[in-house]
């Protein structure tokens, strides 16, 4: 019983060391797409200006297309804008800052459970 356990702290320490060895490669690819998303995104400008100026609204780049594509997203929802729109139907502080409350309440937590890893300080 022994070794099994001995054979199982090695293999325990084994998964340790691949998450880690995976977790240090995620950290530079991330950072690595992070700075090229920096940098597509100045050259990105730059086309958008020139296509304005031009008047375009496809570019063809011989094997495909670029497109100016234009989206618009409502933002998040807050207190305040929930509030002030409920305001608007009850006509009453009171009420709006009540159900605001009750809605704000009511979502749900969505709870997960990951592995985070820290890192020493070095001074």
């Amino acid at each position: 019983m022994d070794t099994e356990q001995k054979e199982i702290s090695n293999d325990f320490k084994k998964k340790v060391s691949e998450w880690i060895a995976l977790d240090d490669k995620i950290k530079d690819l991330v950072k690595e797409v992070k700075e090229c998303k920096e940098q597509k995104k100045q050259i990105e400008n730059t086309i958008l200006q020139n296509m304005d100026n031009l008047n375009l609204v496809i570019l063809d780049i011989g094997n495909g297309k670029i497109r100016k594509n234009i989206s618009k997203t409502k933002g998040a929802l807050k207190e305040e804008t929930i509030k002030d729109s409920l305001f608007q139907i009850f006509k009453d502080d009171n009420q709006a800052s009540t159900t605001t409350q009750l809605i704000l309440d009511s979502r749900p937590i969505v709870e997960t459970t990951r592995l985070k890893r820290t890192y020493k300080r070095t001074n």
